[in-house]
């Protein structure tokens, strides 16, 4: 069973959506659901809520949850500060 979803830091979630504006590649660090470590590239497309999470969807369809991630193009969601 999926942990209760922590939300992110309102600035990490600002990079997020201006490279989701910009359509540029990212790469991604995170956790999958086995707590397994996995590392991608992809074009943030869009966000959305299920199960009362938030996700980002990549351009492939693979949708991350966003307390998931630990780190996107070099930046660790750890270093900002929560809302």
């Amino acid at each position: 069973m999926e942990k209760d979803y922590i939300p992110i830091s309102c600035s990490f979630y600002d990079h997020l959506e201006a490279w989701a504006t910009l359509k540029e590649e990212v790469n991604i660090t995170f956790k999958n659901e086995l707590d397994e470590y996995r590392g991608i590239s992809g074009i943030i497309m869009d966000f959305t809520i299920m199960n009362q999470a938030e996700y980002l969807i990549l351009q492939s369809g693979l949708q991350i949850r966003l307390d998931r991630i630990i780190e996107i193009n070099n930046l660790k969601i750890q270093d900002f500060k929560k809302c």
